[in-house]
């Protein structure tokens, strides 16, 4: 049997000798607690940190928990100036300092709407769309800024690290969870036969990551595999739905997309080279991050998967080549 508080009764005894009017206000009034407004705010899906005007965060809600991995315990009472989400713009700006919209907000008291870059826990990059705030008291004081944020769909449809439906265990990779080249082929088959009989665009990426010899020989095998594992989540936040990321090789994955070609190939490939250049793992006290290379080529008539795949990989040896940190595509792209 659940017992109602001594405060519950208090109200229950008081309330039939009140007026309808006064048992509204009276009813009301319990409505009005922080705990309240706490709980409500923990119910949503979006992100919501409050900051007071000394650049404490003094609150996080459980949506800020699930889409940056930062629980509360870890950022209340931190300043916001401590990079913790790392905001950066979508070209890749870093926001963090004077330029951070929240600071900006802080100072002026001006809303702010943008879409941009945050830094999970994990250390990968995800598209967010985000709305600063000044918050008043009812007197009207100004008491901090509030931040608001939600995965960005028109971004990226994003799959939460799934690859493109692939659940079987026998066709994942085991190391970054994306899918194993054998089915990679499969699917890219698949694709390339209903571009032959539809003409639906079609386009691959080769993504191979820069220096990661260099990364198992200075920093340890396991370093090597956590920059694998960041690189495959960092990449599987960027895709559509119907997108495919797979591992090629030890240190290459490619990514099938199934609705992309052109400028908007080139716009995709420049923003994921620049997402991983942003996203960073903390190893042993140190931020280790990668740079990729990426060569990219669009379906033709008559392609087969060794066709698709050599055309993309000829644009990634001139990427590697040129210095790494790249994209290259086909002028047919």
């Amino acid at each position: 049997m659940v017992y109602p508080s001594e405060a519950s009764w208090e109200t229950a005894l008081r309330l039939p000798h009140l007026s309808p009017e006064e048992k509204v206000v009276e009813e009301l009034s319990g409505w009005q607690s922080p705990e309240i407004y706490e709980a409500i705010l923990d119910c949503l899906e979006d992100g919501v940190y409050l900051v007071d005007r000394e650049n404490r965060i003094v609150f996080w809600n459980r949506g800020a928990e699930r889409i940056t991995g930062f629980q509360r315990h870890e950022v209340l009472g931190r300043s916001c100036t401590k990079q913790i989400l790392s905001h950066s713009r979508l070209d890749g700006t870093p926001l963090c300092g004077p330029a951070c919209p929240l600071m900006r907000t802080l100072h002026d008291g001006q809303t702010r709407n943008l879409d941009l870059f945050l830094r999970h826990r994990d250390g990968h990059c995800i598209p967010v769309r985000t709305r600063t705030a000044a918050i008043h008291t009812a007197s009207g004081e100004w008491i901090g800024v509030a931040e608001v944020f939600a995965r960005n769909s028109e971004a990226a449809d994003h799959q939460g690290g799934r690859t493109c439906g692939v659940s079987a265990p026998g066709c994942l990779d085991a190391l970054t969870g994306a899918a194993d080249r054998a089915y990679a082929s499969t699917y890219l088959a698949q694709q390339i036969s209903e571009f032959e009989a539809y003409g639906l665009p079609l386009s691959v990426l080769r993504v191979d990551i820069d220096g990661l010899r260099e990364v198992n020989h200075s920093r340890g095998r396991e370093a090597g595999n956590a920059v694998l594992r960041l690189l495959a989540r960092t990449l599987a936040e960027s895709l559509a739905h119907d997108d495919l990321l797979a591992r090629l090789d030890k240190d290459e994955f490619l990514v099938i997309l199934t609705s992309c070609s052109g400028e908007a190939l080139l716009d995709l490939a420049e923003r994921t080279r620049l997402v991983v250049s942003l996203s960073a793992i903390s190893w042993w006290g140190d931020q280790l991050s990668v740079t990729v290379s990426i060569g990219g080529a669009t379906a033709r008539r008559g392609d087969t998967v060794d066709t698709l795949l050599a055309r993309a990989g000829d644009s990634l040896a001139v990427s590697k080549s040129s210095g790494g940190n790249r994209v290259t595509l086909p002028e047919e792209a």
